[in-house]
């Protein structure tokens, strides 16, 4: 039981172990904690154990639930994620295309499959059909991939990886336009399918990844869904920020906090990935790195801002072009966004800036990131508009 987790996050592994093997899991719970600390591996290896049909808990288990969990096939989960699902799944398609092995495969595979938990028959409605058609498309492409050997030439994994984008393009754009994949209507999806009577299955288990994000209608909808869920129907939370989840949401899950994984663990886990950088120990530096991300031009251009603002001085329109173009080169704007509110808050606690005016820019900078997934706006005029507002705080 919990095998990847004990790697990472041993001591949260024997509590988690423990509350399942004298069934007292509780039917909700917030998995919290930084990026990269475990908590979706955690959320599924619960799933697996909560849905094992024998006392071994899914440990060494062959079951059939169990068996489908191992491949990522399990009918009985639903994910729904906020995460950067284009940049996982472009490095996954990159790992494969390059090496080609048993490690990159099953990778991709788990990717995709954990991708495509979000379009579950759970929170079916009829107005995204045409996406469920794309997921669909995706799936056979990936169940017809899993079958084939590990001898991939070369040529074969890139039409693959080709044909693969292609089939992803419509769910991946919708991806990078919401905030959540939770809807309201995706809620009421839910409740009809937790309430349903489970055949052939023994728990039914919903995860959602960022509760925070999502918008009031949604939260009141799912706190009814919490305040008394079935027996045995399990949600699970994700939150980087669990600050920001309201307090009726807190009252009703099982806290278990994520602790940042060392990096020397981090290190050993992404060696079958190949990494030629040796500077690249983490699992954040290694998704950044592998989407393009550059560190040093960004950071750079964030210190420019970050001094205009403090001191006032307004970057000329030549200056502010050349800053921004570095960081509309990369697709990683919610973590240069967070570098950027980073640098502020340390602003803050220097005393260079006030209390007022930082929880102002903190909003601003939100609410103008929000606005660009929420409606797909261009990203320079988004770092031009967090600039301006940024100069109007500073200054008011």
């Amino acid at each position: 039981m919990f095998s990847k987790l004990s790697v990472t996050q041993p001591e949260l592994t024997e509590i988690l172990k423990s509350s399942i093997e004298t069934d007292t899991f509780s039917n909700s719970s917030l998995f919290c904690g930084p990026s990269y600390s475990s908590k979706m591996t955690a959320a599924i290896e619960v799933a697996k154990a909560l849905s094992c049909f024998t006392d071994k808990k899914g440990e060494g288990c062959d079951c059939q639930s169990c068996k489908a969990y191992d491949n990522y096939l399990m009918q009985n989960l639903v994910v729904i994620s906020n995460r950067d699902f284009e940049n996982r799944i472009d490095v996954s398609i990159q790992s494969f295309v390059k090496n080609r092995d048993s490690f990159s495969k099953d990778y991709l595979i788990k990717t995709i499959r954990i991708f495509l938990l979000s379009y579950h028959n759970g929170v079916y409605t009829d107005k995204n059909k045409k996406l469920f058609e794309s997921a669909y498309e995706v799936s056979e492409l990936i169940n017809d991939f899993s079958k084939i050997g590990e001898n991939f030439k070369i040529r074969e994994a890139q039409r693959f990886a080709k044909e693969l984008k292609q089939k992803l393009k419509p769910l991946i754009s919708v991806s990078n336009k919401n905030l959540t994949a939770l809807s309201v209507d995706g809620v009421r999806s839910l409740q009809t399918w937790v309430s349903n009577t489970l055949v052939n299955e023994k728990a039914r288990i919903v995860v959602i990844e960022a509760i925070e994000k999502s918008n009031d209608s949604v939260r009141n909808s799912l706190l009814k869904i919490l305040e008394e869920p079935n027996e045995n129907v399990y949600f699970i939370l994700l939150s980087n920020n669990p600050s920001r989840i309201i307090k009726t949401i807190l009252s009703r899950v099982r806290k278990y906090n994520f602790l940042p994984i060392d990096e020397q663990i981090q290190k050993q886990l992404l060696n079958p990935f190949k990494i030629e950088d040796e500077t690249i120990n983490t699992f954040e530096k290694f998704f950044l790195t592998a989407s393009g991300y550059k560190s040093k031009e960004v950071e750079s251009s964030l210190d420019i801002i970050v001094e205009s603002v403090i001191k006032k001085r307004q970057l000329s329109s030549e200056q502010l072009a050349f800053v921004i173009k570095a960081l509309d080169s990369s697709n990683q704007d919610e973590f240069i966004l967070h570098q950027l509110l980073s640098k502020i808050k340390q602003k803050f606690l220097d005393n260079e800036i006030e209390n007022s005016v930082c929880k102002n820019i903190i909003k601003d900078v939100s609410l103008l990131y929000n606005n660009q997934r929420i409606f797909n706006l261009p990203k320079k005029n988004m770092y031009e508009n967090v600039y301006r507002k940024m100069m109007e705080n500073i200054n008011a």
